[in-house]
């Protein structure tokens, strides 16, 4: 496969980087495009260093310098290949931070308007960076394979929740299931336990209980910077709906969005308002998952199970 190194960035090209801050600053549509571009550039060099990790290699080729020598052109590599765009990824990304997510309502378990498997989260949880949370290894049996299964493990939690709130059930149902992807994107450590952390809430200084590190990819002023964050771990979905609504009612920051519980459309909106998460879709996601059929067909299964 030939790469046309000319007609794309080189990696060493930091003056680039000024002038993409500038535009990020201005929201440009471009900007957008390039921070991407940057996404599936660094998820390619990932790739290709785990690749090289995985061989062996020989004293031939095992010095320092051909090992400097092959970084810097898996880099330019990379950056190449995702300036062709074959992956696909840098679209469905400039897709997902244009608001414009061009999915059809499909049922079952196909990615729809309301089942947000292949989302990309924004992150707040009190720190103004936007999170991208790099996948961790996921033990077997706390894998959800279906949205029926995670609504099943989550609803009794979510319904007692909600009763604290004075809200509706499924409001919550559809805030964990957006956030998590119905379950298939549930943080875990790197030993494959679960988090139980429903809502990507972090482990900040008022936190003291035990934690879960996660690889995640922050965005600063429209830049990828790969870092380490520390997120809240609970041992059952209890315990995390339960440390959910002493979160929302801990403190001044919610205290609209709790006025308005009884209303699921204005609570999700006083949260948006509030910065609980800063992709300013989040409110209307929440609420299309909440009145989309993925949901509705869940609940209908678990109503035939009970009948």
């Amino acid at each position: 496969m030939s790469v046309d190194v000319s007609a794309t960035d080189v990696y060493t090209d930091f003056s680039g980087f000024a002038a993409l801050k500038a535009q990020a600053r201005e929201h440009s549509p471009e900007a957008i495009k390039q921070v991407a571009k940057q996404f599936e550039g660094l998820m390619l060099q990932m790739m290709l260093k785990s690749m090289r990790d995985a061989n062996l290699g020989d004293g031939l080729f095992d010095s320092d310098q051909v090992q400097a020598s092959q970084d810097m052109y898996d880099k330019q590599l990379a950056i190449s290949l995702a300036a062709r765009g074959d992956l696909g990824l840098a679209q469905a990304i400039i897709r997902q931070l244009s608001g414009d997510t061009g999915i059809p309502e499909t049922s079952g378990k196909s990615i729809s308007g309301d089942s947000p498997v292949a989302r990309i989260p924004f992150h707040n949880s009190d720190i103004d960076t936007d999170t991208v949370a790099m996948p961790a290894p996921v033990a077997a049996h706390d894998e959800h394979d279906s949205p029926e299964s995670f609504v099943r493990a989550v609803w009794d939690s979510a319904t007692r929740a909600a009763q604290k709130l004075g809200t509706d059930t499924e409001v919550l149902v559809a805030q964990a299931a957006l956030e998590t992807g119905w379950g298939e994107s549930i943080k875990h450590s790197h030993a494959g336990n679960n988090s139980h952390n429903l809502f990507s809430i972090k482990a900040d200084q008022r936190w003291s209980g035990p934690t879960v590190r996660i690889n995640t990819l922050e965005f600063e002023d429209g830049i990828a910077v790969q870092k380490q964050a520390d997120f809240r771990a609970y041992a059952s979905y209890d315990e995390a709906f339960d440390d959910y609504v002493h979160f929302i009612q801990g403190g001044e920051r919610y205290g609209n969005a709790v006025a308005q519980a009884a209303a699921p459309a204005a609570y999700v909106d006083a949260l948006q308002d509030a910065g609980y998460a800063t992709d300013p879709a989040y409110a209307s996601k929440i609420l299309r998952v909440m009145n989309g059929d993925t949901l509705k067909n869940a609940l209908d299964s678990l109503n035939k199970e009970v009948s």
